[in-house]
């Protein structure tokens, strides 16, 4: 190795040592899959099943720890092969799922309510009009063989 490289490495080595420490870790963002969400929506809606969440109370309280545990042993049957942080975020984000409908339909949320549901109306059409215009640009210039100006 050159000096000058030698040199540079150390520099390296050295700074890497010295360097402050890193800040800590963002909270982890829940990992999702569709078929187990899904699994678990029909689950807890279905007509035979009595383990329902209580969207007035937390999700530590003990019926609704009751509930997450009755959904992922019923869930982690049908799918063994799932990682259990996947089985146990599901349940979660189904239960602030109810909670966020439940505050959305109370008398004081419902203007709150009715202007989400126009900003995702808004942003749906803002979505499929860019898709839109993308897909048309990507046909119409792999169907040009030169530019329309050049000569």
């Amino acid at each position: 190795m050159e000096p000058e490289m030698r040199d540079i490495a150390q520099w390296f080595r050295q700074r890497d040592q010295q360097a402050p420490p890193a800040p800590p870790a963002k909270k982890r963002k829940r990992m999702r899959n569709i078929s187990v969400s899904e699994a678990v929506r029909r689950l807890h809606n279905a007509e035979s099943n009595t383990h329902r969440y209580d969207p007035q109370t937390s999700v530590s309280s003990p019926h609704n720890q009751d509930v997450t545990t009755y959904l992922l042993n019923e869930v982690a049957m049908a799918f063994p092969a799932q990682d259990p942080y996947v089985l146990k975020a599901s349940c979660k984000t189904y239960y602030e799922t109810i909670q966020k409908t439940y505050r959305m339909n109370q008398e004081d949320n419902l203007q709150k309510k009715e202007e989400d549901m126009i900003a995702a109306r808004r942003r749906q059409r803002r979505r499929r009009r860019d898709r839109s215009h993308t897909r048309d640009y990507y046909r119409s210039a792999a169907g040009r063989k030169c530019s329309p100006t050049a000569q």
